[in-house]
């Protein structure tokens, strides 16, 4: 009878211990995906930005940091689709910024096939393929993101962006636009 109440006692607990994994997981992915969770993306500002080296799909060698000039890493790839906004701000930032600033666009290696789609879009900044172990290392989950590294290889702002207005405050933030 001992061993039936043992057993029955094993059993409960694993579940409840099984239970109580189950909610701290749930729970860890409701942040996570949370407003918070996504305002925690990115790097922080004055950070070192990740090295990375990289050939874009024209086969010009990239990477980053890039000496003596400011980088505008876009984390992004068929996402720009459902952005139109962000794809003017891009355009419209380069041309305000010119030889100051370089615009690359990181798109994650699996999505080769969609990449086609960002000429067809206007967006005419080089695109690296690049593994998630870069994703990862910049701490980007959510697209589009865009990262702005310094000449010296630090972060001057990073977010996400989902609107023109919002390039032009993270460069405003670098201090090298005027501001309004």
């Amino acid at each position: 009878m001992t061993a039936v109440f043992t057993w029955a006692f094993v059993v409960v607990a694993a579940l409840l211990i099984l239970v109580a994994v189950l909610a701290v997981v749930t729970i860890a992915q409701l942040i996570l995906q949370s407003r918070a969770g996504v305002a925690r993306d990115g790097l922080e500002r004055g950070r070192t930005a990740p090295e990375w080296e990289a050939d874009d799909l024209g086969g010009t060698r990239r990477r980053s940091p890039a000496p003596g000039r400011w980088q505008l890493l876009v984390f992004a790839d068929h996402s720009l689709n459902s952005f139109p906004g962000v794809v003017e701000g891009l355009r419209a930032l380069a041309d305000e910024a010119g030889d100051e600033l370089e615009t690359i666009v990181l798109a994650r290696e699996y999505s080769r096939e969609v990449v086609g789609e960002l000429t067809v879009l206007g967006v005419d900044s080089p695109v690296v393929l690049v593994p998630n172990s870069v994703y990862h290392r910049y701490n980007i989950r959510v697209m589009p993101f865009v990262v702005l590294v310094g000449p010296d290889g630090k972060v001057g702002a990073s977010s996400l962006v989902n609107h023109a207005w919002q390039l032009e405050s993270l460069w405003r933030l670098t201090g090298k636009a005027p501001a309004r």
